[in-house]
């Protein structure tokens, strides 16, 4: 529903044009028939009558302002509202007639742009031009045309007026001065260096605050939805005003024309001197009734609590916190940032050798029109989105941008309303299965038994509701059925609400979602989809964009560009019949809380390839079923949880989770960076989420930058994929004392559930209890172990395990024939996890090690999973010795083969004496009683990190081939 903002900021802006049209005998042009300025009266009555009917306006000092001449002035105001410009216009346009400022962008805006262009052309107003990327001329050129035609404007005797703060205020103060958030407006000093004589007339409201119109109120345009009050609002205000039925917003525009302004003065001073009158005044946020019986319940006002600063002083590249860009990023950025600075000091002014990263961009010269050209070199360099200039305060933030990430404000997280409703139950109880025996069926009945409960959120798209997410799968589905001829389909998206929305649209659409792991590289995606049949992929252009700005190479996808089917365009191709049948089916389906899905599959998932070629999994009904009992039966859910989900939905955990929560309806809060400790410990802090899921490795990002206020919602934190290490679980402790950390173990090809530990009683270096049927064997002979804590390979079957993968022969499955005890005779069907397990006396299981990554030394099988087991905890405390800031695995064990050197990687340099090292390391070992035979024979530091699955696990595939090559 974006259009509904975008019309209701082109109809304010026009009208605010408008007025000045209407107000003016010589803008004539405005209307050429012969009713013209019948048709003029009319409209300005009209625009009056709108203003009238909602705000009392008092003008203060503008007859002292007009005794000394009504020419040649700059007007420079305070900007509260979106409606303030039309009030500034009606309050000035009879005596002074002044030229609005206005940005170009505003004329692009969708559905309305035209009518804007064409009210500005008709109005004369001076257009504040946009960079385009594709521009040869610098920003700084087309910046002083616009001031020159402003100082030529004044010369000639015409008024101009513009805001000097060049955007509506954030919070509680207008910042137009060179500051931590950034640098000062440069447009003021600009146009009096070219005029200095000038008349500066300042202007500042008062009582704007709490309007829906600004960004100090309850809804704000930046919103679809407040889109959509503010409009219902402007309707209400004007039709009850009209008749005196409803309260006015009081606000007073005051002038004051300075003797002491300091016209040559720096920019800074001038700056200062503006910023210090507009904010010299007391500001209370007020909520004026729209209508009689608004007025009735809550008065003529209610005062509302102050609006918190956006904390421009802080960007996403800190709030992530310490981050590495790569030589040959830093390189690019360099010199960028030394063109920008030669540009203004003149050549060899600075060597970029002595560039460092906390080296503030203004105090090296960047003033704010070089920061345009600055944040059009980086997007166009590397492929990124600024969102405000004035946020690249440090060489720091060029670097992240270097890296491949948007720069953004990272204003405070804030719950949504409806995700707190949601969430805000009297009474709590446990979740429970709705009906249906498919996950379709069983989604759609969990829809309809709340509709209005919020089933996800994320930071792009905001809460969505269970209603709103199926009438938008429903709506998509039939467009999807159109475009998608084949049974198979790639989705490739983050986690995120817009992914599981498709998701459920694909479902719907009788088509099997192939969940492709974006992070496999265009051969493995190739490979996966050409496996299933699936030609086409659903994907995002905005995140196949991000996925090659990251890439070093940058190409990222684009071989597969064919094969791409973007969400962005097929919102284009929505008809109206597909959103009347999709919104009525979407209803029926509801009500009826039974139909019959078509699928065989709920989706095809893909194994790692940590040790072998990615395999397809079919995910069946029953299957997810299964798993979503589960993790019930195991893990005390109720309607008071909520999850901030990280894992990818192309990993049987991500997949998992979000089947859980379409079922049981737990919201999730999406969250598409696990590296980003800051950003995960901001949502929990806000969104009071109760479970975190991930790998230790995401858990030590979450808990390493969240501090404990912001991480005490957190009830249970589960941790699989990899092994649970110590350093985690103290960190945990320490943080939040009273949450339970729980380890489970599974694999996808159970999707992914096949042990637990006991919330209740889980025990420390175990995977928990199992929770599917399973038998130990012996390795050789198959048979079953006798008696507690006997090692052997781990053989499960259940209803959440899969009956084979994607076009596999029975000989390629891994199945085996086994008896469930010696004593048994009967030979059943299990499916061989080829882990090495033991089970102790309590009935804990421990992983030993993996059949894949043994290695034969002198005769002896070396399970690699068991030396770094022993190696964990020292690995861990050299990194916090060294402070290694490291996002993913710090280290992993691996040889080329059998009877080939163990080498240990890591994620960060252990020291330059590398036989020292070694020394220590395999004293380590065999202190922890481990034999010389699995000692290391070289340690060895990886710059770029450890090879890394999309699970956050090691990849030992890469490692291996690393040192394959070498060996030939």
């Amino acid at each position: 529903m974006s259009y509904l903002r975008n019309v209701t900021l082109g109809l304010i802006i026009s009208l605010s044009l408008c007025t000045t049209a209407t107000a003016t005998v010589s803008c004539d042009k405005l209307f050429s028939h012969e009713s013209s300025q019948f048709s003029k009266s009319i409209l300005y009555k009209i625009f009056s009558w709108g203003l009238d009917s909602r705000y009392d306006v008092t003008v203060k000092g503008l007859e002292e302002v007009k005794a000394r001449g009504t020419k040649g002035t700059l007007f420079l105001l305070t900007h509260e509202s979106y409606s303030d410009p039309v009030i500034a216009q009606k309050v000035l346009e009879p005596h002074f007639h002044p030229r609005p400022v206005m940005d170009e962008g505003q004329t692009q805006i969708p559905y309305v742009g035209k009518l804007i262009k064409w009210a500005a052309e008709n109005v004369n107003v001076l257009l504040v031009p946009r960079v385009k990327r594709d521009s040869d001329e610098p920003a700084s050129a087309s910046v002083d045309r616009l001031v020159n035609e402003i100082s030529k404007a004044l010369a000639r005797g015409e008024n101009i007026f513009l805001y000097p703060s060049g955007h509506i205020r954030l919070g509680q103060r207008e910042i137009i001065a060179d500051s931590a958030s950034g640098p000062g407006k440069a447009v003021v000093h600009m146009i009096l260096q070219k005029y200095p004589e000038a008349r500066i007339v300042l202007g500042r409201y008062q009582g704007f605050d709490g309007s829906s119109l600004g960004n100090t109120g309850y809804h704000r345009l930046k919103t679809s939805k407040g889109g959509l009050s503010a409009l219902w609002n402007i309707l209400n205000a004007m039709t009850w005003g009209t008749f005196g039925l409803a309260p006015k917003r009081d606000i007073t525009l005051e002038f004051w024309e300075p003797e002491n302004f300091p016209r040559q003065g720096s920019r800074q001073e001038i700056n200062l001197f503006i910023e210090k009158y507009f904010n010299e005044i007391e500001r209370t946020r007020r909520y004026i009734p729209y209508s009689y019986l608004q007025s009735k319940i809550h008065g003529k006002e209610i005062i509302l609590p102050p609006i918190e600063d956006v904390d421009l002083n802080m960007t996403e590249a800190e709030q992530h916190g310490p981050f590495q860009v790569r030589p040959e990023n830093k390189a690019k950025a360099d010199d960028i940032i030394v063109e920008i600075i030669e540009k203004v000091n003149g050549q060899g002014s600075i060597n970029k050798e002595n560039l460092k990263s906390k080296d503030d961009l203004i105090d090296l010269g960047v003033d704010s029109l070089r920061f345009m050209e600055l944040t059009v070199a980086l997007e166009e360099t590397f492929g990124v989105k600024i969102d405000n200039p004035s946020l690249l305060k440090t060489v720091e933030d060029v670097y992240w941008c270097a890296e491949g990430n948007d720069l953004r404000e990272a204003t405070k997280v804030k719950a949504s309303r409806q995700w707190n409703e949601t969430l805000t139950a009297k009474d709590e109880t446990f979740l429970n299965f709705p009906k249906g025996d498919t996950l379709l069926q069983m989604t759609v009945n969990q829809s309809a038994n709340s509709p209005h409960k919020v089933i996800g959120e994320d930071a792009m798209i905001g809460a969505l509701t269970n209603r709103n997410r199926l009438l938008k799968a429903f709506v998509l589905a039939k467009v999807l059925k159109r475009q998608i001829d084949d049974e198979y389909v790639g989705l490739m998206m983050p986690p995120s609400v817009g992914g599981r929305t498709i998701r459920l649209s694909l479902m719907r659409a009788g088509k099997i979602p192939a969940m492709v792991n974006y992070t496999d590289g265009v051969e493995g995606i190739k490979n996966a989809m050409d496996l299933v049949g699936a030609k086409k992929i659903v994907t995002s252009k905005t995140f196949v964009e991000r996925l090659k700005a990251r890439d070093p190479k940058k190409i990222g996808l684009d071989p597969l560009i064919d094969r791409f089917i973007f969400v962005e365009d097929l919102k284009s191709m929505i008809s109206l019949n597909d959103k009347i049948w999709g919104s009525a089916e979407s209803l029926i389906y509801a009500g009826l809380r039974s139909f019959r899905s078509t699928s065989k599959y709920v989706a095809v998932l893909f194994t790692s390839g940590s040790t072998a070629a990615p395999k397809g999994v079919p995910v069946t009904d029953k299957m997810i079923a299964a798993v979503i009992k589960l993790l019930k039966d195991n893990l005390p859910l109720t309607n008071k949880d909520s999850i901030l989900a990280v894992a990818p939905t192309f990993h049987s955990l991500g997949f998992a989770l979000e089947a859980a929560s379409d079922v049981l309806g737990i919201p999730l809060y999406h969250f598409p960076d696990p590296t980003n400790g800051a950003g995960m410990a901001k949502v929990v802090g806000a969104y009071k989420t109760t479970y975190f899921v991930g790998t230790p490795d995401f858990i030590m990002n979450l808990y390493k930058s969240g501090t404990p206020e912001q991480l005490k919602s957190l009830r249970y934190v589960i941790s699989g994929a990899a092994k649970l290490t110590q350093d985690v679980v103290d960190i945990v402790k320490e943080k939040t004392p009273d949450a339970v950390i729980v380890e489970g173990y599974g694999v996808t090809e159970a999707v992914p559930l096949i042990a637990i530990n006991p919330y209740k009683k889980p025990k420390q270096g175990s995977v928990g209890k199992m929770v599917v049927d399973h038998v130990v064997v012996n390795p050789e002979t198959l048979e079953p172990v006798t008696g507690s804590n006997q090692e052997g390979i781990l053989l499960v079957k259940g209803d959440n395990i899969m009956s084979g993968y994607f076009n596999q022969t029975e000989a390629q499955n891994p199945f085996v024939d086994a008896k469930r005890s010696t004593d048994s005779k009967i030979v059943e069907r299990w499916y061989n996890t080829e882990d090495i397990v033991r089970i102790d006396d309590d009935g804990y299981v421990f992983i030993v090690g993996r059949m894949g990554r043994f290695r034969k030394k002198g005769g002896e099988k070396i399970a690699l999973p068991r030396i770094e087991e022993t190696l964990v905890d020292w690995v861990s405390s050299k990194a916090r010795a060294l402070n290694a800031d490291v996002n993913g695995p710090l280290f992993a064990v691996e040889s080329a083969g059998d009877n080939s050197p163990f080498v240990l990687f890591t994620a960060f340099s252990l020291g330059a004496n590398s036989a020292e090292i070694l020394n220590q390391v395999n004293n380590e070992l065999a202190a922890r009683g481990l034999p010389s035979s699995h000692n290391i024979q070289e340690v060895r530091y990886l710059p770029e990190g450890i090879p890394m699955l999309g699970s956050g696990k090691p990849r030992p595939k890469a490692l291996q081939e690393l040192l394959k090559k070498e060996k030939m």
